[in-house]
């Protein structure tokens, strides 16, 4: 169920979408609508690239190696903090890694 969805809504006004094996319900009002955002770091020797997937949660980052890997359910503050961070290779290191499950998906 959507997170910002009020539970003692029993009248589903949203989407249903079906990802990574999981039934989301969005309620149509909110993250079903956020659009994801592009960042390209050009200042790390580790991180090419990342996407916030605010809709679900998720951090893509592309590494220089040119792999791929999808962060879950990470936190609005701390997709925030990595966005502004100076070093994103070390926030990367000290807040994500080895902090939320991951999946390779290139």
């Amino acid at each position: 169920m959507c997170k910002y969805m009020n539970s003692k809504i029993l009248k589903i006004a949203g989407v249903i979408v079906v990802g990574l094996g999981i039934l989301t319900l969005f309620c149509g009002n909110c993250c079903a609508t956020k659009k994801s955002e592009n960042f390209n770091v050009t200042d790390s020797k580790a991180i090419t690239s990342f996407t916030h997937h605010p809709a679900s949660d998720c951090i893509d980052v592309t590494f220089t190696t040119g792999r791929v890997y999808r962060y879950l359910d990470v936190e609005p503050t701390i997709c925030n903090k990595f966005k502004d961070a100076e070093s994103k290779g070390s926030f990367f290191h000290k807040n994500i890694l080895n902090k939320y499950s991951f999946e390779e998906i290139q």
